[in-house]
C-alpha cells in the first residue's frame, strides 16, 4: 500500500471528529551530584480520544526544547492499526536498543504473527518488522527486508533463567537473568559496535567493532549493585539505594574519585 494512500485514509478518518477525554500527564526527575553538577528532566504528555481513534503528544525534556518528540494520531483502517505523525519506535528491546522517529507505522496480525511496516521521514520504501513465538520464545525480526540493518531479538525462559539475545549487523548482546537467594541477578555481554547508551549500564556507545563489554546487575531489598566494563577500560561500580521516590547512588570508575548522587523522581 502506497504511503500517500495511507496518509489520505488517515486524513479522511480524522476529517470530522470531535475531541474528548483530553488528559495531561508528566514525569521527571531532579539530580544533584557531589561533583557540583545538577540537572532537571521533565517530560509532558498530552493525550486524548475521539470517535475512531486517539492522539498523543510528548514533549521530551521540556527545559531544553519546545518541540514534541513523539506526537501522533492513531486509528484502525480496514483491520490495520495506523499511527501517523512523529512516532517513536525502537530496534531491539534491551542493551542494544536504538530509538528513531517514524512518520507512519502500520501493523496487523496474520496467523498469529505480528507484521508492522514503518516509514521514516522522507522515505518512500517501508521497513518490514515481524514478531511471533517460536518454541516458547518471543522472536522479533526488525528491518527484515533491509539486509544492511536487520535486527533480531529473542527472549524467553529456560530452567528458571530468563534469556535475552539481540543481534544487529554491528553488534550482538546476551543477557541471562535469574533469582538467587532472594536477589535478582543478571549478566550481560556485548560484542561489537554498540551505537547508543542502553539505559541499564549507560556507557556502551563508546564501544567499537572490536570491543567487548560485560556487566552484572544485582537487585535486592531496595538496593541495586552494578559492575561493568568495556574490555581494556576502567571498571565502573555503582550502588543505588532507593527509598520511596528518592534514589541515592555512589559510583566509582577506576582510580577516579567516587561520585555521590541524589535523584528525586516524580509523576503527575
Amino acid at each position: 500500500m502506497k504511503k500517500q494512500l495511507l496518509i489520505a485514509a488517515v486524513a479522511a478518518t480524522f476529517a470530522s471528529v470531535s475531541m474528548a477525554d483530553i488528559s495531561l500527564s508528566g514525569a521527571g526527575n531532579m539530580k544533584v551530584k557531589s561533583n557540583g553538577t545538577s540537572s532537571i528532566d521533565l517530560d509532558l504528555t498530552v493525550s486524548g480520544k475521539f470517535d475512531g481513534g486517539s492522539f498523543s503528544a510528548k514533549m521530551k525534556n521540556m527545559q531544553d526544547t519546545t518541540a514534541f518528540s513523539d506526537a501522533y494520531v492513531a486509528t484502525t483502517i480496514e483491520g490495520f492499526s495506523v499511527k501517523a505523525g512523529t512516532v517513536k519506535t525502537t530496534l531491539g528491546n534491551g542493551t542494544l536498543y536504538i530509538a528513531s522517529a517514524k512518520d507512519l507505522v502500520v501493523s496487523t496480525t496474520v496467523g498469529g504473527v505480528g507484521v508492522t511496516a514503518t516509514m521514516m521521514p522522507g522515505q518512500t520504501d517501508a521497513a518490514l518488522h515481524i514478531s511471533g513465538s517460536v518454541a516458547g520464545f518471543d522472536v522479533k525480526v526488525q528491518n527484515a527486508n533491509i539486509s544492511g540493518s536487520r535486527f533480531v531479538t529473542l527472549s524467553g525462559d529456560m530452567g528458571g533463567v530468563s534469556i535475552d539475545v539481540e543481534n544487529s549487523t554491528a553488534a550482538k548482546s546476551y543477557t541471562l537473568s535469574t533469582e538467587l537467594a532472594g536477589a535478582s541477578v543478571s549478566y550481560t555481554k556485548v560484542e561489537g559496535d554498540a551505537t547508543q547508551d542502553d539505559g541499564v549500564f549507560s556507557n556502551i556507545s563508546a564501544m567499537t567493532a572490536t570491543d567487548s563489554f560485560t556487566g552484572i546487575v544485582v537487585k535486592t531489598n531496595g538496593l541495586t549493585l552494578k559492575s561493568y566494563q568495556i574490555k581494556g577500560n576502567d571498571r565502573t561500580n555503582k550502588v543505588t539505594m532507593t527509598r520511596g521516590n528518592v534514589a541515592y547512588t555512589a559510583s566509582k570508575t577506576g582510580s577516579a574519585d567516587a561520585v555521590l548522587e541524589a535523584k528525586v523522581a516524580f509523576t503527575f
